[in-house]
């Protein structure tokens, strides 16, 4: 199917074609809104994308501490928006304390943990 909606529509037939197919895809919700904002943008789709970004970060998937960098998002990088995410996630990350017990959550996927109880964290 990818390769048909390439040789028949190109580069947005293409992206277009992983849009509609990730969108029930089975898959953790925080890739799939991640996945979701990167063909959007690829698709000019610039406000989709930013919408689908902030749900990532609700979300807490751990691949938004990659954002910045991803040559998913070179067409919107310069987005007022945009910039404002990357802020709130950088934000988020300088303000990860050490967890009871000693734990140390300074690592930029630890933005990402989930509380198991008293002194634990299991980091995505």
């Amino acid at each position: 199917m990818l390769r048909k909606r390439l040789s028949e529509e190109g580069g947005a037939g293409y992206w277009q074609a992983w849009y509609e197919a990730s969108r029930h895809a089975p898959m953790d919700e925080g890739l799939r809104a991640r996945r979701l904002a990167a063909y959007c943008s690829r698709l000019g789709r610039k406000d989709e994308a930013l919408r689908w970004l902030e749900k990532a970060i609700e979300l807490r998937d751990s691949g938004m501490v990659y954002l910045n960098v991803s040559p998913a998002f070179a067409s919107i990088r310069q987005d007022p928006g945009f910039q404002k995410l990357i802020r709130r996630v950088a934000f988020m990350a300088a303000t990860i304390k050490a967890a009871p017990g000693g734990i140390q959550t300074g690592t930029p996927h630890a933005l990402f943990s989930v509380p198991l109880g008293p002194g634990l964290t299991h980091t995505t």
